[in-house]
């Protein structure tokens, strides 16, 4: 039998050492007493097919079980509110987890990599699905993000290839760059109306995209645009533009915004060196900082000026 080193009274789980080379333990019970498992704590566990946690463990740890291949269960408790950076990154074996309603905040890369993981229940309490959080998990096939969620960070679902719905909540106000990316059997995605902005490259290479007449849309926003293109109209539902859609269409010299566009993300048009002024009609539109080319000119088409963001 292996042995757990301690700290803090038994209440924080230090590491976990194998008794000798070779150990088969597969089933980790961690002790009634432990509240914490600390970082790194079971790193490199190759033999464990399966951990229990007690009740009382609120927090796990930064990369407390990365790396541990043969993993495929884990027994999260009620009592559980925070997972660490890389928790489970490259437990490539496990293939479900439901986060308990307590979970509040999941740190980047948690889950990274986990390639047989098909099922996800994620929890009431999260407000934000970090970088990299589900990225790599090639197996996850569908997701419901909660009411909770207000953003979710860059790389958070890239190269999850086996992906084809996704539920976005009324709640969300971001979706960070690459947030997406490589998701090619997503073909389709709802984006809230309540979706402020839309990160660089978060649909890049996924089946959501959509081309007409050379600018790349998914749902009512615009996420990129061919290099060659020197007039673009947009649609007339078109609600945003996201971060760098436009960035480095040097040639593009005249675009028709609708007016439903209410949003124009960061570095949107930088580079577009040819664009010299552009019209907007909604007064509530907001354009993120840098969003237009250096010199290009604003010509607003209603009696009151919109917000612009820093320059």
């Amino acid at each position: 039998m292996g042995k757990f080193l301690f700290a803090d009274r038994k209440k924080t789980v230090l590491r976990w050492v194998s008794a000798s080379v070779g150990q088969k333990e597969r089933v980790l019970e961690i002790p009634k007493t432990v509240t914490e498992i600390g970082e790194n704590a079971f790193c490199l566990c190759e033999k464990a097919e399966s951990v229990i946690l007690p009740p009382g463990v609120r927090c796990i740890g930064k990369a407390a079980f990365q790396n541990c291949p043969a993993l495929q269960t884990v027994e999260l408790p009620d009592s559980l509110t925070e997972i660490g950076e890389d928790a489970f990154k490259n437990c490539a074996a496990l293939t479900s987890i439901t986060l308990p309603d307590a979970v509040r905040r999941v740190d980047a890369g948690a889950f990274y990599q986990c390639r047989s993981l098909t099922a996800v229940t994620l929890s009431d309490s999260l407000t934000e699905i970090g970088n990299a959080t589900f990225s790599g998990c090639s197996g996850l096939s569908s997701v419901e993000i909660p009411p909770s969620v207000t953003r979710i960070g860059a790389y958070a679902f890239c190269d999850c290839t086996s992906l084809t719905s996704v539920a976005l909540p009324p709640s969300l106000t971001r979706i960070g760059s690459n947030a997406f990316w490589n998701c090619t059997s997503l073909t389709s995605i709802a984006i809230p109306k309540t979706v402020q902005s839309v990160g660089q490259y978060a649909f890049d290479h996924s089946a959501a995209m959509v081309e007409e007449g050379g600018v790349f849309y998914v749902d009512k926003w615009v996420v990129g645009c061919k290099k060659t293109k020197s007039s673009v109209t947009l649609r007339a539902d078109t609600r945003g533009i996201a971060d760098g859609a436009f960035l480095g269409c040097s040639k593009l010299s005249s675009m028709q915004m609708p007016l439903a566009l209410t949003h124009v993300g960061d570095r949107a048009l930088e580079g577009c060196t040819a664009l010299t002024s552009v019209t907007l009609l909604n007064k509530n539109c907001t354009l993120g900082e840098r969003a237009l080319p250096e010199g290009c000119t604003i010509i607003w088409a209603v009696d009151s000026v919109g917000k612009i963001g820093t320059a």
